[in-house]
């Protein structure tokens, strides 16, 4: 919630290299975790398009999308909010084929 950063390991793989990176986190307090935070600050200039999606145990998500496109500067190409519930199913709900079309759209 207070939107500080963290200590994270470098990252290994090259961004740049990527077409599209897939960048997900749980919601913490309406927020992105402090380790996702960490690692957009650390690498948006590194991204050429992105996008996100989040776990939650209520809601959170919106807020949390807006935050990381303010941390990266980089509109996602596609969301994807899922609660616990959706996330644990074993059928892929309509919501994640919504988003994976997207992602390779």
């Amino acid at each position: 919630m207070s939107k500080k950063l963290t200590k994270i390991d470098e990252c290994k793989r090259d961004l740049s290299a990527y077409d599209l990176v897939i960048v997900g986190t749980p919601i913490w307090g309406w927020n992105m975790t402090p380790a996702i935070r960490t690692y957009l600050t650390q690498n948006k200039d590194k991204l050429r398009k992105v996008a996100y999606y989040c776990t939650y145990g209520g809601s959170g998500g919106e807020n949390a999308y807006e935050e990381m496109e303010k941390v990266c500067g980089i509109k996602p190409i596609a969301t994807l909010g899922l609660t616990t519930k959706e996330a644990m199913s074993v059928q892929p709900s309509e919501k994640i084929k919504q988003y994976a079309a997207k992602l390779v759209g």
